[in-house]
């Protein structure tokens, strides 16, 4: 067997190692996607309020999390500016922003009608 054989029977073997692993993680990418979409659906019944609260509460855990996870990645001590770079794009895929815009908005609301509410109250009691 010559030395083209030889490379061309390699070359076929990685390329059959990686159609094997491409179907594997496309698998893995299917079930997660469906996983998601599961996820998505049960988010939509919950009240963003609650759903905002609970985000916030496992927040910072996640976070630490995330950035040891990196550092071993990398095996080096992240600098600030990456990491701020890192948690600003997260908000951004997540849509953070608009969601905290929602959230004040709700609030801002609720707080209008209980105003209206103690106003409307206030003003039958003296009368």
């Amino acid at each position: 067997m010559g030395a083209r054989e030889k490379d061309i029977a390699t070359m076929e073997a990685g390329l059959k190692k990686l159609e094997a692993q491409e179907q594997k993680y496309s698998a893995e990418l299917d079930k997660a996607l469906s996983e998601y979409a599961e996820l998505k659906a049960q988010a939509a019944e919950l009240d963003p309020v609650e759903l905002y609260a609970a985000r916030q509460a496992i927040r910072h855990a996640q976070e630490k999390k995330a950035e040891k996870q990196l550092e071993n990645a990398m095996q080096e001590k992240l600098s600030l500016v990456m990491l701020l770079s890192a948690k600003q794009e997260t908000s951004r895929l997540l849509k953070e922003d608009a969601e905290e815009r929602q959230m004040v908005m709700q609030r801002q609301a609720a707080q209008q009608k209980r105003s209206l509410r103690s106003a409307w109250k206030k003003n039958d009691f003296e009368r």
